[in-house]
């Protein structure tokens, strides 16, 4: 017998009448203010001293909810994800890691100005105006294989079939449309990075084909094509880090790590993996270039951050990790932090000499952004930390 069919009538009738209450009410609260608390909601977890790392003591706040946060000021604009998978928009303060605001829409943050959020959502791209918390645009987009990013006062999308388009992000606008040619049958347009004067983006295989793979290279300022690097042996191409006057892109699976000139894309110089390991990611500052390696399947090898010259492609120090390997490095004042994944420390090491000067345990993770007096690192929560 079911439990509900022995419930009092007067009992009965006060839960139905709360179920409509609620199931009335909730609409309203979505569209007067912050998201409903509803079974599934985020969890707010902030410092609690009993499940704080023992050794975190820089520690500022940690919580398990906040995902893709931009650092504006003394606010972080970010996604609050629900359990079952529901991401709205928040702003958070960032000394504190509270909540300012939720607003009740949904969205994954792609970048922020001062004035609005750009984010996505299923096929939707769409900016929040940050005052009124209102949708600023909106227009239907297919999200499947697309690439976008935002970059002062442009947003750019990518497709794989070779369209790129620049939008206002403050009114959603298209200020100019591009087709790349020449992307070979089984190849797809598949990564975009910005510079201050170009737009950076690969062509790789697609569904396993063995396709030539490219660098390509077009103008912010109407999408033409400036030049366009080609190997025809059809290595996987991965641009890891841009710099002043060079972009440095992995091939060979991350075997190895080369050096373009951004002016015309011709190639300064090429290292090559350890054996058994392989290029992940990338930092530049000033004349290095901070990059992490896997370990790959070799048990023996040891996942690092290694420095090389941005003129010569020397290599410099080495820094073992403990994890599977080294997440995309991050460099402020002199330092680098990145973060094991697969292990479960994140590293502050000096630039100059790859001397650590801490480490933290966080879980399996990745370092997000860093500023003058701050570190946010993705593992098993979202920590922020105080840089010492």
């Amino acid at each position: 017998m079911h439990l509900q069919s022995r419930r009092p009538r007067p009992a009965q009738a006060l839960w139905v009448l709360a179920l409509f209450v609620a199931v009335n009410l909730v609409p309203l609260r979505a569209a007067a203010g912050p998201a409903p608390h509803l079974s599934g909601d985020p969890v707010r977890s902030h410092h609690d001293a009993t499940t704080t790392p023992p050794d975190a003591t820089t520690l500022l706040w940690w919580r398990q909810d906040l995902h893709f946060p931009h650092i504006v000021g003394d606010i972080i604009y970010g996604s609050l994800c629900s359990d079952g998978g529901s991401c709205w928009l928040t702003a958070v303060d960032r000394v504190t890691g509270a909540d300012l605001w939720i607003a009740p829409i949904e969205g994954e943050v792609i970048g922020v100005t001062p004035d609005i959020i750009v984010a996505w959502h299923n096929d939707r791209l769409f900016a929040l105006t940050i005052d009124t918390r209102r949708e600023a645009w909106s227009t239907p987009i297919e999200r499947f294989g697309g690439r976008a990013a935002l970059h002062e006062a442009n947003l750019y999308v990518s497709w794989p079939d070779g369209i790129v388009v620049a939008l206002n992000p403050a009114t959603g606008a298209t200020r100019w449309q591009a087709t790349v040619s020449g992307i070979p049958e089984g190849g797809k347009l598949n990564e975009l990075t910005v510079t201050p004067d170009a737009l950076l983006l690969t062509i790789s295989e697609a569904a396993y084909a063995r396709v030539p793979t490219s660098v390509i290279a077009l103008s912010n300022q109407d999408g033409a094509e400036l030049w366009r690097t080609t190997d025809e042996d059809g290595r996987y191409v991965h641009i890891v880090a841009v710099g002043i006057e060079d972009a440095y892109v992995t091939t060979g699976a991350g075997r190895l790590v080369t050096a373009f000139s951004l002016g015309d894309g011709t190639v300064r110089w090429t290292a090559t993996a350890s054996i058994g390991t392989s290029f992940m990611s990338a930092a530049v500052n000033g004349s290095t270039v901070l990059v992490s390696e896997s370990r790959g399947s070799d048990p023996e090898s040891s996942a690092s951050l290694i420095a090389f010259d941005t003129l010569t492609g020397a290599q410099g120090w080495r820094f073992a990790v403990g994890g599977a390997s080294a997440s995309t490095p991050i460099v402020q004042d002199g330092v680098v932090y990145a973060a094991a994944t697969g292990g479960d420390l994140v590293y502050a090491v000096d630039v100059a000499t790859g001397t650590q000067r801490w480490s933290r345990p966080v879980g399996s993770g990745r370092v997000l952004a860093v500023t003058v007096d701050m570190v946010l690192v993705e593992g098993d929560a979202l920590y922020a930390l105080l840089p010492t």
